[in-house]
């Protein structure tokens, strides 16, 4: 049972003091090292120490300040989140001796990670690279995360080096001149390690488990071309279909199915359907961060339904009876809610074109809330690289892959336990042929076969353009629709309405002006669209396609511009910009996690990692997984907060 010490608290000096040492420990201290070759990895063994569990605790504390006088519940390290960042959080600050409580607000476990494709890109030498002979090094890792790249299809550079610095990129890259280098170069000298920690803590790769199968280089394009994404290989496959083990029938099944595994084996526990309302400090912008508040939500139904959606696995799951709750965290909170981007008006905050008629990747098995960032600024936290949020480098937001559907990122099968809350499958595809893109006023604005960076981030600002249909106050872009008819329909064998399709994203209709007005049915259509508009939009397009000159209007390619649309039944299908990486949030210490003031000075016992930290465009789980490492330690080794 965890015990409440009572005695004077550490001071500001005392913890200061303390997060040094714990920073050295890390390898935090090469940060800023004049040599790449100087950086010290980040050690990831496990501690001697076997932690103990965190129990419901209902001791009496002294009242100071913002601290409550009772708690409801007590472990040395609070996690808020369980996802691609809180679960290895979790993980390691058990290993290093800490009780651990992981809160989390959905029904269960890994956030939008588990609705990723769940590839990792740890470099600078792991083991699979060096049994498939791949040179890489913690200094070419560096280099590739910090390029200036270019967007471009240049050949003529090599790798980023020496003369070629600054060179148009060899293949579109993730990164940007935005990265956060310290960032950079704590991930570049940890990559290693922390591959070998995710082995360690039962991580299979495909590498090793399925025949010739190498790092690839398909998923994080690094400016050398070195092959460094990995495929976690887990119960027997590496793929699935959806199910409450698979809610999204996604790769990201692997690893966090894995991690959570390891996590409940080893004695993590975990309060699900509670949702993190505050950071306790002592006052509002100064002292020790010593714990959290949360909101019972209540549990996940499916629309009509009165039974709770429950957790794949159970053991280690506790129960709270009183709806706010008061969680004491003896030694840290680790902030690893995910990003912004389900929270309208706090991504706005970035992007005021982000209105709610787009919606992210990973909705409606998880919300990516902003209750991390807000929470920490709450208490003085500040946000940090908030330029990559607009910088148009990496996956912050793209074309849908499905049309037809609320949700255009994830194809949600029907077997999925939320499958009635993401409402249809929608559908995918393959060539743009006889498929016109309207804006909300129902006038053709782009190339719709625009499918690749940087045409996606052409397609998705021609999508959030000002258009005649915009109004006051916000003047925002609104709804987006595919329009086709029956013969693209029998082209690309789609079976039309459910649950292929939303019967509220998704119309049909015997003219064009009728298709108008059940498009206007559709919340996201703000403005009344026109029928008479639309049908000149269709008609325009059609002549261009008799006239067999090309695409005059927008430069669509000929292959995709053969078909006219005449054949009804007609189609609208929604087809409005989703929402991917949110790439900004809190400012944290480079070395360890810890989170840091508007002053730069980091706020004793709080820690974040993953998309809530602020720093880096590059995407993927692998930086979720190297500061969530680091994020769970550095909380773990914090000293306790006494009273």
């Amino acid at each position: 049972m965890s015990t409440l010490i009572k005695d004077k608290k550490v001071s500001r000096r005392q913890f200061v003091g303390a997060a040094a040492g714990g920073a050295a420990a890390l390898g935090a201290g090469a940060i800023l090292a004049p040599s790449l070759a100087s950086a010290a990895p980040l050690a990831l063994t496990s501690p001697a120490a076997v932690p103990k569990a965190a129990t419901v605790n209902q001791a009496q504390v002294v009242e100071l300040g913002g601290v409550p006088s009772t708690w409801d519940y007590t472990a040395d390290v609070v996690v808020v989140g369980s996802g691609g960042a809180g679960l290895p959080a979790a993980i390691a600050a058990y290993e290093a001796g800490a009780s651990v409580l992981v809160v989390e607000m959905n029904y269960d476990i890994g956030g939008h990670a588990i609705c990723s494709g769940g590839m990792y890109d740890l470099g600078g030498g792991t083991p699979a690279q060096v049994a498939y002979n791949i040179s890489d090094s913690p200094a070419q890792l560096f280099s590739d995360l910090t390029y200036p790249s270019t967007i471009g299809t240049s050949t003529t550079n090599g790798p980023n080096t020496g003369a070629n610095w600054g060179a148009p990129a060899v293949q579109p890259s993730f990164c940007s001149i935005f990265q956060d280098r310290e960032m950079c170069w704590v991930i570049s000298n940890n990559s290693v390690a922390t591959f070998d920690w995710l082995q360690a803590n039962g991580m299979q790769w495909t590498d090793t488990m399925v025949a010739n199968t190498p790092p690839a280089t398909n998923h994080w394009n690094p400016v050398s071309g070195i092959a460094r994404t990995q495929n976690p290989y887990w119960n027997g496959a590496t793929s699935w279909a959806a199910s409450a083990m698979a809610p999204a029938g996604a790769g990201g099944t692997a690893p966090m199915r894995q991690l959570e595994a390891t996590a409940r084996a080893l004695g993590v526990q975990f309060l699900l359907n509670f949702r993190m309302t505050s950071v306790i400090r002592e006052a509002p912008y100064a002292g020790n961060v010593v714990g959290i508040t949360a909101v019972s939500t209540g549990g996940r139904f499916l629309p009509g339904s009165t039974t709770k959606l429950e957790s794949y696995l159970t053991q280690g799951n506790i129960q709270l009876e009183n709806t706010n709750v008061n969680i004491r965290a003896n030694r840290g909170v680790v902030l690893a809610t995910g990003g912004c981007t389900s929270n309208v008006s706090m991504r706005r905050r970035y992007d005021p074109r982000l209105t709610a008629a787009y919606a992210p990747g990973g909705d409606p098995y998880s919300f990516q809330t902003g209750d991390g960032e807000y929470a920490a600024q709450r208490v003085g936290a500040a946000l940090w690289a908030t330029g990559n949020e607009t910088a148009q480098r990496g996956m912050m937001m793209q074309k849908p892959a499905n049309i037809g559907s609320r949700y255009g990122y994830i194809h949600w099968q029907t077997t999925s336990p939320i499958f009635a809350l993401a409402g249809a499958t929608g559908l995918s595809v393959s060539n743009w042929d006889g498929l016109c893109q309207v804006n909300m006023a129902g006038m053709r604005f782009v190339n719709e076969a625009s499918t690749e960076s940087p045409e996606a981030f052409a397609w998705c600002d021609a999508a959030m353009s000002i258009n005649a249909a915009s109004a006051a106050p916000d003047w925002a872009a609104g709804a987006v629709w595919t329009i086709f008819d029956s013969a693209a329909v029998t082209r690309n064998g789609w079976t039309m309405g459910y649950p292929n399709t939303d019967p509220l994203y998704c119309f049909s209709a015997s003219t064009l002006p009728a298709l108008a007005q059940l498009i206007n049915t559709n919340s996201y259509q703000t403005t009344p669209m026109s029928g008479a508009t639309l049908q000149a939009t269709v008609t325009r397009y059609n002549s261009l396609v008799s006239a067999g000159a090309g695409d005059a209007d927008f430069g669509k390619p000929a292959a995709s511009f053969k078909s006219q649309i005449t054949a009804p039944p007609y189609y609208a299908a929604y087809s409005a910009p989703v929402l991917h990486d949110c790439l900004t949030g809190i400012h944290v210490n480079a070395g360890t996690a810890n989170v840091l003031d508007l002053d730069d000075n980091g706020i004793p016992g709080l820690y974040a990692a993953g998309e809530s930290v602020g720093g880096m465009s590059a995407h993927g789980l692998f930086k979720c997984a190297i500061y969530g490492v680091i994020a769970g330690r550095s909380a773990a080794m914090n000293p306790p907060y006494l009273i």
